[in-house]
């Protein structure tokens, strides 16, 4: 009885369920923690934007049972998915990559206000402070100058990195990047 009533409900609001479940320009960054219920995910979605129906998307989870299969993880979502969209999305949390652009000829100053925008987990202040002066040690083929910046030495480059980045793994990665790019 409950599976037809869904059914029809989700007929009724099936053209719903193929437009854009929120605001287009609304993005959320959701991590879903292990245990939590899809009623708990679907309040989140409503609160922050990114779903306007909330009790569409739950009873869709519901009848296509995909209420009990939410993964624990990290989700990047836009008002701008579809309901069904959503749902699908819920099952498979992946990890995104934050992917940085340093331009040759950034300077130190430059780098840091990118690194904000892709959302990782280190203030860029701390980028600055890290690249002030060279680490005390590095597998690199070349000496750094013991009294001087590491301006010169971050290899423009595109870099993905796992959202969990460390600042020291960030810098060590553009260090090493110009060790195999630049020494000879």
């Amino acid at each position: 009885m409950e599976r037809a009533a869904l059914g029809t409900y989700l007929l009724l609001n099936a053209a719903d369920l193929d437009r854009p479940a929120g605001d287009p320009a609304v993005t959320l960054d959701l991590v879903v923690v292990a245990g939590e219920t899809a009623g708990s995910v679907v309040s989140q979605l409503q609160a922050e934007g990114v779903v306007e129906n909330g009790r569409l998307l739950s009873l869709y989870l519901r009848y296509r049972g995909l209420d009990v299969g939410i993964e624990a993880g990290r989700y990047f979502l836009s008002g701008g998915m579809t309901p069904r969209m959503i749902a699908e999305l819920l099952q498979t949390a992946e990890p995104r990559a934050a992917v940085i652009t340093v331009i040759e000829g950034w300077r130190r100053e430059q780098i840091a206000p990118e690194l904000a925008r892709e959302g990782l987990t280190f203030d860029p202040q701390d980028f600055l402070e890290a690249t002030e002066m060279p680490p005390a040690s590095l597998p690199l083929t070349f000496e750094l100058p013991a009294a001087s910046s590491l301006e010169g030495f971050l290899f423009p480059d595109t870099y993905r990195l796992d959202p969990e980045t460390t600042v020291e793994d960030l810098v060590s990665s553009m260090l090493e990047n110009f060790d195999r790019q630049v020494t000879p």
